[in-house]
């Protein structure tokens, strides 16, 4: 997303909107430096907290998504159900 919005930038360039699973972004590109890449000892514990997080999350959004399915979900006010509807 964000990725893919600032390497059409040149620099001091802003994007359109780019929309993402958080919200709605502006980019701005203030510059561009090139980063070498880290010795996979001084960052697999990174990786593994990261890895670690992500199945979590997901666990816990299959949860979710189970009881969701399961449950009889009624609005006292319809205005609301578009925003909690699961994919």
């Amino acid at each position: 997303m964000f990725d893919n919005a600032a390497k059409t930038l040149s620099k001091g360039e802003v994007s359109e909107v780019v929309k993402s699973g958080i919200g709605l972004h502006i980019v701005r590109k203030d510059d561009e430096k090139l980063v070498e890449a880290q010795p996979y000892d001084s960052v697999k514990q990174e990786i593994a907290l990261t890895l670690e997080v992500r199945q979590r999350n997901e666990r816990v959004k299959t949860f979710i998504d189970s009881l969701a399915e399961e449950a009889s979900i009624q609005y006292a006010d319809a205005t609301y159900e578009d925003l909690f509807q699961t994919p």
